[in-house]
């Protein structure tokens, strides 16, 4: 069964070479970034040859250059957009020097009415009762219209010139793109310390600045989708309303050419500036790891003491759920009640089994120092001998990977803890902390 969308404001009915068009089906694909892309069914009664057709129902922010009709016996021949048709200025500049009504609030409930002659759309300024005045938002007074400008189209205007191969009715599809409408996956994440398990849900949250839909059947794609033009549309000031939905219907990831797709179950009616939030999947558990990493932040200086550094909260996880995961920006509350928000982060696109890295923030309890305490050069070779000093003031033990970046042809001579080469420049060791102690790294590398 087809599902039909069309924009709240297009008038009920258009007629188009004697025939009414009625929108008989829309699916939205909504991408990430750039703009979505739409196909709209129609059954239309042409004549046989080249004729104009209009096609209503279209969003303000339709990319007239990005049309695609399909049809087994009509051509497109080209197009003709009318850009914001309704707007504000659109219907005055049509309306300048036609008559116009000045309305204003009686104080009873009515309106008080007055004739007047539109001068110019800049103001805007209009003649009334033998003088000018200027109707802007000092005025009480407010500019009305009995009926649209003649040859005024109900919403934005795309005429379509088809050559029809036969007399008859045909059906039409017609794909086009628009921007205003786009999603990304949010993520909400309880943390069991003592469990170290992370429930995990996702929502997709879905932003509308393109217009009203009602009875739209929504897809959206995921993945890195190399666009020619931005298409994005208006980013909202301010979001009208926020609301959840709980599918009723699994929503599953559909691998499609080299992306994943999500087809939303039902049909959604859309508010301009509004975002829609999605349940992608509800709380599912996943094994992690918390980690005290301690990477950078540390001057590459000659011999001395640089500034003391916290490490890094870091939770490790394989993605062993059963579906990619979307990009997008993660928030990791603890499992306490009320909830504590422990940090926030953003995930990439995570295949099956694929790893994520959260970074949380940083640990209160634990600081470590580091020292150069030998730096010797020799034409292009240098030594140098490092000592980083952790402190824990917790009550437990802690093991925190201290990772060195070392950049150039090196070599590790001396050390008191074994290491691991991570790349061609970094290396990382592990260093065991007692509750309420100290340990020390201590090694030695030569540049040649």
């Amino acid at each position: 069964m087809k599902h039909s969308i069309r924009m709240v404001c297009a008038a009920s009915a258009m007629m188009a070479g004697g025939a009414q068009l009625p929108a008989v089906a829309d699916d939205i694909a909504v991408f990430e970034q750039g703009a979505a892309v739409a196909t709209a069914t129609r059954e239309v009664a042409l004549e046989a040859g080249a004729q104009a057709l209009a096609w209503p129902g279209l969003p303000n922010s339709l990319l007239a250059e990005t049309l695609l009709l399909q049809s087994d016996q009509v051509s497109l021949l080209g197009s003709r957009f009318v850009r914001d048709a309704l707007g504000q200025y659109a219907l005055l500049s049509q309306s300048v020097g036609e008559k116009v009504l000045l309305l204003r609030g009686d104080g009873a409930g009515g309106d008080v009415r007055r004739e007047a002659t539109l001068i110019s759309a800049n103001g805007p300024l209009v003649l009334t009762e033998g003088r000018y005045e200027v109707i802007d938002g000092n005025s009480p007074w407010r500019i009305a219209w009995q009926a649209l400008p003649s040859g005024q189209p109900p919403g934005p205007g795309l005429s379509l010139n088809v050559d029809a191969e036969t007399a008859g009715s045909h059906a039409l599809a017609l794909t086009y793109q628009f921007g205003g409408l786009n999603w990304s996956a949010d993520y909400v994440g309880r943390y069991d310390e003592a469990a170290d398990t992370l429930a995990l849900r996702a929502q997709a949250s879905i932003r509308n600045e393109a217009g009203h839909f009602d009875d739209a059947r929504l897809v959206l794609i995921s993945g890195e989708i190399a666009r020619e033009s931005g298409g994005g549309g208006p980013r909202p000031q301010m979001m009208r309303m926020a609301m959840a939905d709980s599918a009723s219907e699994k929503v599953s990831a559909e691998a499609a050419f080299e992306y994943y797709r999500y087809a939303l179950p039902g049909t959604f009616d859309l508010v301009s500036g509004e975002t829609r939030n999605v349940t992608l999947f509800d709380e599912q558990s996943l094994k992690v790891e918390r980690r005290y990493v301690i990477e950078g932040g540390w001057r590459n200086s000659s011999a001395g003491e640089q500034p003391t550094a916290n490490p890094e909260i870091r939770l490790d996880f394989d993605n062993g759920l059963e579906r990619p995961l979307p990009a997008g920006s993660i928030r990791v509350y603890d499992s306490g009640e009320p909830p504590m928000l422990l940090g926030e982060d953003s995930i990439q696109h995570t295949a099956q089994n694929g790893h994520v890295s959260l970074t949380l923030g940083r640990a209160f309890d634990i600081s470590a120092e580091r020292r150069v305490t030998e730096d010797n050069r020799e034409g292009k070779a240098r030594e140098s001998s490092r000592r980083i000093t952790v402190s824990n003031a917790k009550q437990s033990a802690v093991q925190v990977r201290v990772i060195e970046s070392l950049p150039g042809d090196w070599e590790i001579t001396s050390q008191n803890l074994p290491h691991e080469r991570l790349d061609a420049h970094r290396v990382v060791w592990v260093v065991g902390v007692p509750p309420g102690g100290k340990a020390s790294l201590i090694y030695g590398v030569t540049w040649r």
